[in-house]
């Protein structure tokens, strides 16, 4: 009985979060033929340009060629490389 009451429980929670969510508009900005993520001023001029087309989420590539874009001590620990060289300037 307990279990039927959590389940219940928990559909009615998700079904209010549910109705209230607003859609996912979104893009995937990637560093493969792009500048978008290789400087600040890049990145500002993309989020802009997305809020400017009414996009509401913005997914980034951060492992790619082997190695990650931000500083990661389990990819030094496993791989040797801390972190893609043309992002450590950002």
């Amino acid at each position: 009985m307990r279990f039927i009451f959590l389940y219940l429980c928990l559909i009615i929670t998700t079904s209010a979060f549910a109705q209230n969510a607003e859609p996912v508009k979104g893009t995937w900005i990637t560093n493969v033929a792009s500048n978008a993520l290789l400087s600040k001023k890049n990145i500002k001029e993309v989020v802009a340009n997305c809020k400017k087309n009414g996009l509401n989420s913005i997914f980034v590539v951060v492992w790619n060629g082997g190695v990650t874009m931000y500083p990661s001590k389990i990819a030094e620990k496993y791989i040797g490389i801390k972190q893609a060289a043309a992002y450590k300037k950002i």
